[in-house]
């Protein structure tokens, strides 16, 4: 075989290898997690082959668990190799989908997806949403082949995976029928038809959100701030990269008609997000929920790629420039009231980047259009301009963060004065992944799952229960105090708090406490 043909030829194989073995090497060298959930998935994968049950739980999500629970037996690690697999297998999914669209150039959206830079921090995790991105593309995939039949299947296996996909399913279900392919409606309206079967057998009409999910499931509305209804459109820099955001509003404003249904499907998670975040203050806002439409955005940034070097220039091309000025001002707004505060830094280095890149647009397009050469130079520097930018934030490989290094110290503080053998009780799925604890042991549920839960179950510890305490969960989850502790019949016996002042979501101290039981 000729490897240099192949390599001009098929780019896309080689593309997908290396960025295969680049997700395996970081997945290796990196030390910490994304957060709790990271840890909680696999925890909950890991577990399940010993308490079947968690196969079912919603939080855990069942799809992903099953599929997961294979290769959280092999460790942690074991399940961040399957989410780089899946990586590569939804960017090789992407490029299917922009080849029925006829894109050119479209071994670029495997770059374009792969080096995104939320993507492909996601896909250093064990989080759910690189299987759902995974299976919302081949849903998309499958819907532009005419397969319906089994783009509702795909659809409902995403269902399993992350609970919001109710929305892309729903969205998909009014475009095959107003395909006139209403043939299609007794398939489509099966979940219906399975919810209300749901109703009578649990008896309860919430028994979606509620049943087996182990977690307190309550809400209470607390609006915030007006304009942190605006904190995922913000976040869009950090999420798709200050590099792709023009080529994606080109792409988003110029075949809005014919990604129609790519461009609803992100406008809706967007705005679901957004809406969920702004009504609940128990939503922390991250941004790891926006990696489910990564694809999309990654082809939509395509069609614009392609459609700023191989088209006419139009007044609209610059419309980019509008909603930079729009997510800089909302950032500027999001970090005095102390949201993205830590990302500062790389706001700034996003702006120097947008500036160098709206000056290469200008001169390209409105003086040098017609050299071929420069165009192709072009294209190799804004993939080289991609690869930089994702690097240069110095997140990879993943390193623990201060809240782990305090629960680290924690554990081994509590390993060193024989408190090991006691019973635990904690909140933070990080404890039982460093303790190699099981914390759903038969003897006892060391699993702070809520306030109510919690309660129902602490007067019955025993003397010399441990209570491992901090804000992110026991706090701000659990919604349990740590005044809780200081006033009843426990004693707090050792806490920990980094060496410089860290805070979590409202501004509350970062810290680690050890309480004991008196009584």
């Amino acid at each position: 075989m000729d490897f240099k043909k192949f390599v001009l030829t098929k780019p896309e194989y080689w593309i997908l290898f290396v960025l295969l073995i680049v997700l395996v090497v970081f997945s290796i060298l990196s030390q910490g997690t994304w957060g709790e959930d990271d840890v909680g998935h696999y925890m909950f994968a890991k577990m399940s082959w010993n308490h079947p049950r968690l196969f079912l739980d919603l939080w855990a999500r069942p799809g992903y668990t099953i599929l997961a629970s294979s290769f959280a037996q092999f460790g942690l690690l074991g399940v961040e190799l399957m989410n780089a697999v899946l990586c590569v297998l939804t960017s090789y999914m992407a490029f299917l989908v922009v080849k029925k669209l006829k894109f050119k150039r479209p071994y670029l959206v495997i770059i374009l997806l792969g080096l995104q830079p939320l993507f492909f921090f996601v896909s250093l995790s064990a989080l759910t949403e690189i299987l759902g991105a995974f299976l919302l593309t081949l849903s998309l995939w499958l819907y532009l082949k005419g397969k319906f039949t089994w783009t509702v299947v795909s659809l409902l296996a995403l269902c399993s995976v992350r609970i919001e996909a109710i929305l892309f399913y729903i969205l998909f279900a009014i475009f095959m029928v107003v395909k006139k392919r209403r043939s299609i409606i007794p398939i489509i309206i099966l979940p219906a038809i399975i919810y209300v079967v749901g109703i009578f057998v649990f008896g309860n009409l919430n028994w979606l959100f509620v049943y087996p999910n182990s977690f307190d499931t309550s809400v209470a509305l607390h609006f915030r701030s007006p304009v942190t209804i605006f904190i995922y459109l913000a976040g869009m820099v950090f999420a798709m990269g200050v590099v792709v955001i023009p080529f994606f509003t080109i792409g988003f404003f110029r075949n809005f008609k014919k990604l129609l249904l790519i461009n609803i499907s992100i406008l809706i998670m967007i705005f679901f997000l957004s809406i969920i975040y702004w009504l609940n203050s128990s939503v922390n806002g991250t941004l790891k929920y926006v990696a489910l439409v990564s694809p999309l955005i990654a082809i939509v940034s395509l069609g614009g790629f392609n459609n700023f070097f191989d088209k006419r220039f139009k007044r609209t091309d610059f419309l980019f420039l509008a909603l930079f000025i729009i997510e800089f001002i909302l950032l500027y707004k999001m970090i005095s009231l102390k949201l993205f505060f830590h990302l500062w830094h790389e706001v700034a280095f996003s702006v120097i980047i947008f500036g160098i890149i709206i000056l290469i647009l200008i001169v390209f397009k409105l003086v040098l259009a017609k050299n071929k050469k420069l165009k192709n130079s072009l294209i190799l520097l804004f993939i080289i301009l991609i690869i930089i930018q994702l690097f240069a934030s110095g997140k990879f490989p993943i390193n623990t963060t201060s809240e782990q290094r305090l629960l680290i110290e924690a554990h081994d503080w509590l390993e060193e004065n024989n408190l090991s053998q006691r019973d635990w009780y904690y909140a933070h799925t990080y404890v039982p992944y460093i303790a190699h604890h099981d914390p759903w042991d038969v003897n006892y549920d060391s699993f702070v799952l809520g306030g109510d839960y919690f309660f129902k179950r602490e007067k019955n510890f025993t003397s010399g229960s441990i209570v491992i305490w901090e804000p992110r969960m026991f706090y701000f989850e659990a919604k349990i105090h740590k005044r809780f502790f200081e006033d009843n019949e426990y004693e707090m016996i050792k806490s920990f708090e980094p060496k410089i002042y860290e805070s979590v979501y409202d501004g509350t101290k970062l810290e680690v406490l050890i309480f004991e039981r008196i009584s």
